[in-house]
């Protein structure tokens, strides 16, 4: 290999390894993203089966229950992650009340779309006189690496 050819493949080297490395540390990122993502869903998923099955969530042993399936996700007052647990129903007078509410993580960084206002279940699903719904929120950190392609938060929502 003459000295010149030599040079040109250093020269393609040095253009292409930057573009590379770029391309690898986001697809590394926007696995953990979507890994996160599925565990937040899989979490709230588990948080809608137990309040369906009338487990009371505020028993120690469905806060462990919780804990491991938010495995990977900060589950601590103050970590990255959070979940909010809401029963509300309306009454036959067309009012709509919260019966009880959970709440386990960080409180304090995230908030549930309800807020103490029970009215605002209708921004998810319009109940009729007499029924009741569970609306379980699950909020996780992403990786703030890719800015404007993995989102910073996670949300999700189920009605049970």
């Amino acid at each position: 290999m003459s000295g010149r050819r030599r040079g040109m493949t250093v020269l393609e080297f040095a253009v292409a390894a930057p573009v590379l490395v770029l391309g690898l540390g986001g697809v590394f990122s926007l696995s953990a993203g979507l890994l996160k993502t599925v565990q937040a869903g899989q979490l709230c998923r588990a948080a809608a089966g137990m309040a369906a099955a009338g487990m009371d969530l505020s028993d120690p042993a469905s806060e462990r229950l919780l804990a491991r399936a938010a495995a990977g996700l900060e589950l601590t007052p103050t970590g990255g992650a959070a979940v909010f647990v809401t029963k509300v129903r309306r009454s036959d007078s067309g009012e709509y009340a919260i019966e009880w509410t959970r709440a386990f993580g960080n409180q304090t960084r995230w908030r549930s779309a309800l807020e103490g206002d029970a009215a605002r279940i209708r921004e998810f699903i319009d109940l009729l006189p007499g029924e009741c719904v569970v609306l379980v929120e699950t909020f996780a950190s992403s990786s703030p690496a890719l800015p404007g392609i993995v989102p910073p938060a996670i949300r999700v929502r189920t009605l049970t």
